[in-house]
């Protein structure tokens, strides 16, 4: 019985320096691939190795993505070669949250026809405010608002949907896109972007775009306080010329002006082109204090685009964005005053 005895204590101590040892290694491996993983390098505990790829149902593309407070991460564009707006919901670990959407993802056809997301926001109480482009007969601004499990918020809109149509110069070719969105106090919804169209018989096919910005209320309906009931179009350069000017960046200041960004004003054939700004007052009428009546441009040469903006803490507007030169592309960069 003795010899038995400590038989058995002999394999459970054994056992015992097998399992400290395994444990040990575990640490000594997992200290090894901390102390050999340096800044930049893709985080392990994020999907596999750092990535993760999502089938949204074909020729997807992601153009924008937001975290939330609880640190999952919201990402939005669009499937299907631009037929429908996308949205996916990851956790922490990159893993699809299923308590999101269908096993966390989300498509959605606003009217039928093609749809693209470029931009999204989340609001305080935690619903998601997406948009871009769609089509109804005509192309305008397309925008969506989904509830924290994904499904479409029915209060907003028409069941969760809105369509902005925007008048263009020119004739044939109308249409218009949102490209950014901020949000003001109140939950106001502003999108920015462009309207445009082709003249018709020209063999250059000679198009014009200009600024184009909309206001939502909370609902969902235009603010008809804000520009021309609720919309507001800005020409850069002059009417009689085929200037080109598209919006891609807004931000709103902490007096609740609006500043928007974008690329322009090119005259066709190459002549000019660079960053073009505009700021607007709460009512979207141009704050006339900024550069010429409200609007400032940017020469960089052909090629160039702003693409961004932010405001600094002391109220400096800081845009980026390209710039080309003998077929070179570098970024751009400029800063403002306000005052």
């Amino acid at each position: 019985m003795k010899v038995s005895k400590r038989r058995a204590d002999s394999r459970r101590s054994g056992i015992s320096e097998c399992v400290f040892a395994l444990a040990v290694s575990v640490m000594l491996f997992a200290l090894a691939a901390r102390a050999e993983a340096a800044p930049g390098d893709l985080d392990p505990t994020f999907g596999t190795g750092g990535r993760v790829t999502t089938d949204l149902g074909g020729f997807d593309t992601a153009s924008a993505l937001a975290i939330q407070a609880d640190g999952k991460i919201v990402v939005t564009g669009s499937t299907g070669g631009g037929a429908d707006f996308a949205l996916a919901r990851y956790n922490e670990d990159g893993s699809l949250d299923p308590s999101f959407g269908i096993g966390g993802k989300v498509t959605t056809d606003l009217f039928g026809e093609i749809d693209s997301a470029s931009v999204l926001a989340l609001q305080p109480d935690g619903k998601i405010v997406v948009a871009g482009s769609t089509r109804r007969k005509a192309v305008g601004f397309g925008l969506a608002r989904y509830n924290e499990d994904g499904s479409l918020d029915r209060r907003f809109g028409k069941r969760g949907k809105v369509f902005t149509k925007f008048s263009a110069r020119g004739a044939g070719g109308k249409g218009a896109s949102a490209y950014a969105l901020a949000m003001q106090i109140h939950g106001k919804i502003v999108l920015a972007g462009d309207t445009g169209a082709c003249t018709s018989g020209n063999p250059l096919g000679n198009c014009t775009a200009d600024f184009a910005l909309a206001r939502y209320k909370t609902s969902g309906r235009l603010d008809r306080r804000f520009g021309k009931r609720g919309k507001v179009i800005t020409v850069f350069g002059s009417r009689g010329l085929a200037f080109d000017t598209r919006a891609y960046g807004v931000a709103i200041q902490p007096d609740n002006k609006i500043v928007v960004v974008g690329s322009g004003p090119e005259l066709w054939l190459g002549r000019l082109q660079g960053f073009a700004l505009a700021r607007y007052k709460a009512n979207g009428r141009l704050d006339r204090s900024f550069g010429e009546r409200g609007k400032v441009t940017t020469d960089f040469g052909p090629g160039s685009a702003a693409s961004a903006l932010a405001i600094q803490p002391d109220g400096k507007i800081v845009v980026a964005g390209t710039t080309a030169t003998n077929g070179v592309v570098d970024f751009a960069l400029a800063r403002y005053l306000v005052k």
